[in-house]
């Protein structure tokens, strides 16, 4: 029974500290993020599609938290299921 506890904490400990520091260990080691591109126009392009359910006083939010990412022009689509949203209100 103490084997199986031990045992038990050596996962979780594992879990939660080791694979982690394990990861921070290899990555240079392995050199993961190597090649990156150097300019941001060799980035792919990216389009995010935002969901809005009733949404109008948080959708101005949303959109400035999307456009201040540093992934170079990403495409926003905001979209809505039907609903008014007073979209034309949003500043």
């Amino acid at each position: 029974m103490e084997t199986f506890f031990w045992l038990l904490i050596f996962i979780v400990f594992y879990g939660y500290v080791g694979y982690p520091l394990l990861l921070a260990v290899m990555a240079p080691l392995f050199g993961r993020f190597k090649n990156l591109p150097q300019s941001t126009s060799e980035y792919p392009s990216v389009s995010i599609l935002v969901p809005a359910y009733n949404e109008a006083d948080y959708i101005r939010i949303k959109i400035d938290s999307l456009l201040n990412q540093k992934y170079p022009a990403p495409m926003i689509f905001w979209f809505s299921a039907m609903q008014i949203m007073n979209g034309h209100q949003i500043h």
